[in-house]
């Protein structure tokens, strides 16, 4: 069995060698479910080598994950918003449940996310439209009018599995209090 003192010697080493981005590059690539702890010791390790320099911890980590979240869901989606059918190149990739309303392990769930249009992506975060528990859109009747785009796809039925709508629930309640 490795001891802990022979992992960090090994990672100072690596991190002196190909440098600390590789490292967290290798530990994404080599694992489907990234531990928070291993790449938050690789950064402990960085950071006691390189007191001079300047690291934020969670910016780091976070960038890495929310690059790796946002290559998952648009696999998930086939690079095409899932309601409308567009190409990625129009496309963002949104989180089902608000980025704000989750914890760290929601925050990087595939299944907290989803592929909108550009313009779809804004009109959910504003609570215009959701998808109710039979995975049809709804639309803020404000909304339901041949001026808004939205309003075509109001009782549209979306392919989303059981675990999407499970993060779907809060927004979902947050758009029938928008909604009154």
């Amino acid at each position: 069995m490795v001891s802990q003192r022979e992992i960090y010697t090994y990672l100072e080493e690596r991190i002196a060698r190909i440098g600390l981005e590789e490292i967290c590059d290798e530990i994404l690539e080599k694992n489907e479910d990234v531990n928070m702890d291993d790449i938050y010791f690789v950064w402990m390790v960085y950071k006691k080598r390189n007191p001079d320099k300047n690291v934020d911890d969670y910016g780091m980590k976070r960038k890495r994950l929310d690059a790796q979240f946002r290559e998952r869901v648009i696999k998930r989606w086939e690079k095409r918003c899932v309601i409308s059918g567009v190409e990625m190149e129009e496309c963002e990739v949104a989180h089902l449940k608000a980025f704000k309303d989750c914890d760290e392990k929601e925050k990087y769930d595939e299944w907290n996310g989803w592929v909108l249009s550009a313009n779809l992506h804004k009109c959910f975060d504003k609570y215009i439209f959701s998808v109710n528990k039979e995975k049809e859109i709804e639309v803020h009747p404000s909304y339901q009018n041949a001026r808004y785009t939205i309003s075509k796809y109001h009782g549209q039925r979306v392919n989303l599995s059981d675990q999407h709508m499970k993060y779907m629930d809060l927004h979902y309640q947050h758009f029938l209090q928008n909604k009154k």
